[in-house]
């Protein structure tokens, strides 16, 4: 199917099955952070530095909740 998809890349991994991202998720993660950033690998960095000002709202309800 990668063949078919332009910019796919196929990542064979060892022991791996339809339940592969739960059985091994580091490895998946790991394949995955590569090809973020070996192809977006600018706004990967502006995601990583940019403030959350929502993510920090609702965190911060969701302690006011639970105190």
């Amino acid at each position: 199917m990668h063949e078919k998809i332009k910019g796919a890349e196929f990542t064979l991994i060892p022991g791996g099955s339809h339940a592969t991202p739960a059985e091994n998720p580091e490895m998946v993660n790991i394949r995955i952070d590569l090809w973020l950033r070996t192809h977006f690998n600018e706004l990967v960095a502006e995601q990583m530095t940019a403030p959350r000002p929502a993510l920090r709202k609702a965190a911060s309800k969701k302690a006011k909740r639970s105190v």
